[in-house]
């Protein structure tokens, strides 16, 4: 199996991805949580569907969560097995979630539905979800577990990853069938002998024999019968045959009656017709006589009209005319209006003085007053700390002396650690000249700081009136820009309104010649109007003279329609005359037919009776019959069974010696393929790997081998991985599978550098067993070691993308 391609919607953390797999070793880098076991383990949903050891939450977790629960979630993969190309997909669709699947090979779909796709790829694959994931995933978990495991249970686990359990189900499986088979052969032996020891199927043949010779004699009397019955039968054609012969004459009789009574319909349909057309003609030559004058309104209207549509234009100019005229004079005071409110607005600016020069030099002002205060207030703040410092020292040096002079002349020097004797009263008068310069200090300070703030708050007032003239000076600009927008559209509107003034100057000259007469046009418009209902009933007129024509030519059609029927009605009239019926005959040969059918169905009654009977014997043969037959299977049966007794036990031993045969054969390779691996990897550090009963890694170091647990966790980890993958290789070659890839999840553990190096030198050359393996790490230093790469990374919104650098 080798996969082209996976395309995922609204899949787990993937709100879409398509990822095309190339062949040899694929890395799938990126962080942790940020989807990249989630690719593959889409291929396995794909395949098997909700399966647990799929789903790692459940179905709920499947969809996207952002997802609407009108958004499928699908999977869809590409790939090659054998000879043949398959696309596969498997989706969630709707509030229920209900799981859908569609299955095609070359193009053509062979099989659609959830359990009909999963059937169809166990099939294809030779393997279920289970056996899947041991092929063809390798975790980091997997492989620590190989170490964690107590021997018993790490045997059963990799006996379970090589199928050999399997066998061990084969054997329950024969020694169940085994039990099984006594138990059916005790139950049929119960069934075929009677509490008292004897046959069973005697009773029967008995009951069979009884049966036999009362059907005998039954089928003896329905022979009769039948007899009887057939010439019963007839008697019943023969009056059969006359009533048909009744019935016959009687249609016929009834068809020349009937054709008759159409003809005179036709005949009477026929008169009335060319009545209606007569009156129709009639009708139409009397209006055609007021047709000249109406003719003559005609020409009168056309020529009305066409004077209209002159007069029609004569007016349109003139209303044109006039509108251009008003609009001439509108736009000539809007002009005026436009001027005078520029000129107000350029007499205003006028007026407003030199703000520019003012703003300068406010803001210039306002600098320098910024730098001062600054200087001032950092000054200020200095004194502070100094006047903090002295206050402190004063504090300390009071709080020397009043203990120097608590303790007294006998008191030891805490400089020199001798007694101060005399010294004492000098050190007192030194502390108390130290205190009272110190306190002079302070209120130079005090009176410097004083001054400090009259100079802040005289800067900030200046500063402020300065601020004042400014903001007056932005109100006066304001106002400026204001006005030059006024100047600028009171000229934008002046030239708009001479340029339409200008226009409309020119087409006036254009109109002034056109001439309209009101009341013509009025007089005329009069007189159409007056004419048109003589114009329309001309038209109406024309229309209706159109229908003489056909319907002189229908009123000789239906005329010699007329005579056609007038002769056939007659000749009809004639032939019912002679066809000479009597409606008698046919009640007669009715009641004849009818009551010779009562005699045989009376007869059919009896042969019926006779047949139950007979029915009910050969019920009671058959089941005499059966029980016999039923009796002779249980015997041949318990035979069966104790023949297949004895092969079950036979079989029992021989696949228990089968199954320790498989195992001690599995475990030298496995072994061996191990080794080699662990060899190449430690790059000839160790000397190979050997394999106890219990599955047990020993590490050859030297001339001795040793546990696992003498080395460190990257070594553990390693010869776990050589063991995984020796697995791998051994289930692909013996099982003779077509799934050729292998998935490796997070397995470098604590490697360094040039053991992860030798590893994906190793997965490099596994490539002759698998074709494609996928390297599933958040460890960057690969990406340049693999053939293809695949980054996956983490959006904000809690969604996966491909593609990127992998921290986002």
């Amino acid at each position: 199996m080798r996969i082209r391609s996976v395309e995922l919607d609204n899949y787990r953390k993937f709100r879409h991805a398509a990822l095309e797999v190339g062949d040899g070793v694929v890395g799938i880098l990126g962080q942790n949580g940020s989807g990249k076991s989630t690719l593959v383990e889409a291929v396995a949903w794909a395949i098997y569907g909700n399966e647990s050891s799929i789903l790692r939450d459940g179905k709920d977790g499947v969809r996207w969560s952002n997802a609407s629960q009108n958004e499928e979630c699908r999977v869809t993969i590409d790939f090659d097995l054998e000879s043949d190309h398959y696309r596969l997909s498997r989706w969630l669709k709707g509030k229920g979630q209900k799981v859908d699947a569609s299955l095609e090979i070359d193009g053509m779909r062979i099989a659609h539905g959830d359990e009909a796709v999963t059937g169809e790829m166990v099939k294809r694959l030779g393997m279920d979800h289970k056996a899947f994931f041991v092929s063809v995933f390798a975790r980091q978990k997997d492989l620590a577990a190989l170490s964690a495991l107590r021997p018993a249970e790490r045997k059963k686990l990799v006996l379970s990853m090589l199928g050999i359990d399997q066998l061990d189900l084969v054997v329950e499986t024969i020694s169940a069938d085994a039990r099984s088979a006594k138990c059916d052969l005790d139950s049929l032996n119960a069934v075929i002998r009677a509490p008292d020891g004897t046959d069973r199927s005697e009773q029967a043949r008995s009951e069979l024999s009884r049966s036999q010779n009362d059907i005998a004699r039954l089928s003896a009397d329905e022979s009769a019968m039948q007899a009887k019955l057939a010439e019963m039968e007839k008697y019943v054609l023969r009056a059969k045959q006359e009533m048909e012969r009744a019935e016959k004459r009687s249609q016929q009789y009834q068809l020349a009656k009937s054709k008759v009574a159409s003809l005179e319909a036709d005949q009477r349909n026929m008169t009335a017709r060319m009545g209606q057309i007569a009156n129709d003609l009639k009708t139409l030559n009397e209006k055609s006589l007021g047709l000249p004058e109406l003719e003559k309104n005609e020409e009168e209207h056309r020529r009305l009209d066409g004077e209209r549509e002159l007069l029609e234009d004569a007016r349109v100019k003139h209303s044109q005319l006039t509108s251009l005229q008003q609009l001439m004079v509108q736009r000539n005071a809007d002009i005026e209006t436009y001027q005078k409110d520029r000129l107000s607005a350029e007499s205003e600016l006028a007026g407003l003085g030199d703000y520019e020069t003012v703003i300068v030099q406010a803001e210039a002002a306002m600098q320098r007053h910024d730098e001062a205060l600054q200087n001032a207030k950092g000054d200020a703040a200095w004194k502070i700390k100094e006047m903090e410092r002295i206050q402190k020292e004063v504090r300390e040096k009071r709080s020397k002396r009043e203990e120097v002079h608590r303790q007294g002349p006998d008191s030891i020097c805490p400089t020199c650690e001798r007694r101060m004797d005399g010294q004492h009263d000098v050190l007192l008068r030194k502390l108390d000249q130290e205190i009272v310069q110190a306190e002079a200090s302070l209120k130079e300070l005090e009176g410097l700081k004083q001054k400090g703030d009259e100079f802040i708050t005289r800067t900030q007032n200046q500063r402020t009136n300065q601020e004042n003239k400014r903001k007056e000076a932005l109100k006066l600009k304001e106002r400026a820009t204001g006005l030059l927008v006024r100047v600028r559209s009171s000229t934008d509107g002046m030239t708009r309104a001479q340029e339409e003034a200008d226009r409309a100057s020119r087409q006036i000259a254009l109109l002034n010649d056109v001439k309209y007469d009101a009341p013509r046009y009025d007089q005329v418009r009069r007189r159409i109007t007056e004419l048109r209902p003589q114009v329309d009933r001309l038209m109406r007129l024309r229309t209706e003279l159109q229908r003489r024509p056909p319907l002189e030519k229908e009123s000789s059609d239906v005329q010699a329609r007329l005579d056609n029927v007038m002769k056939e009605l007659d000749e009809g009239k004639k032939a019912l005359i002679d066809f000479n019926f009597d409606p008698e005959e046919l009640r007669i040969s009715r009641e004849r037919y009818s009551q010779e059918r009562d005699y045989k169905d009376a007869a059919v009654q009896s042969l019926s009776t006779l047949r139950e009977e007979k029915a009910r014997h050969q019920a009671a043969q058959a089941a005499a019959r059966k029980r016999l037959e039923e009796l002779e299977e249980h015997a041949r049966r318990a035979n069966e069974l104790r023949h297949r007794q004895m092969e079950l036990n036979v079989l029992l031993q021989v696949m228990k010696d089968f199954r320790a045969n498989v195992t001690s054969r599995v475990l030298p390779t496995l072994a061996k393929y191990a080794s080699e691996l662990f060899v190449e990897l430690t790059e000839n550090k160790y000397g190979g790997l050997e394999i106890d009963d219990n599955y047990e890694i020993q590490v050859i170091d030297g001339s001795g081998t040793y546990g696992l647990s003498r080395f460190s966790g990257g070594e553990a980890d390693l010869a776990n991985l050589c063991l995984r993958l020796s697995i791998s290789r051994l289930i692909a070659e013996r099982s003779g599978q077509h799934v050729n890839f292998l998935v490796l999840d997070e397995i470098f553990g604590s490697q360094d550098s040039v053991r992860k190096r030798n590893i994906l030198g190793l997965l490099s050359s596994l490539q002759r067993q698998f074709g494609q393996i996928l390297l599933i790490t958040h460890i960057d230093d690969i990406k340049d070691a693999v053939d293809n790469l695949v980054v996956v990374r983490e959006q904000r919104d809690g969604s996966s993308l491909l593609g990127g650098d992998i921290d986002g």
